[in-house]
């Protein structure tokens, strides 16, 4: 953020800061969850039979 502030020359940029995080935690939650849901769904499939 500072950076960013620093080349707009607005530290008005950091208000977002909070939107920012609340957003980060939000989807970083969300793709651990799938990405949990997709590997235990991953190991049951055999994929010998595929090859």
């Amino acid at each position: 953020m500072l950076m960013a502030s620093l080349i707009i020359n607005n530290i008005k940029i950091a208000y977002y800061l909070p939107l920012l995080i609340i957003a980060g935690i939000g989807t970083g939650i969300f793709v651990g969850l799938t990405s949990m849901y997709l590997l235990k769904y991953i190991k049951k499939i055999h994929f010998d039979k595929i090859i």
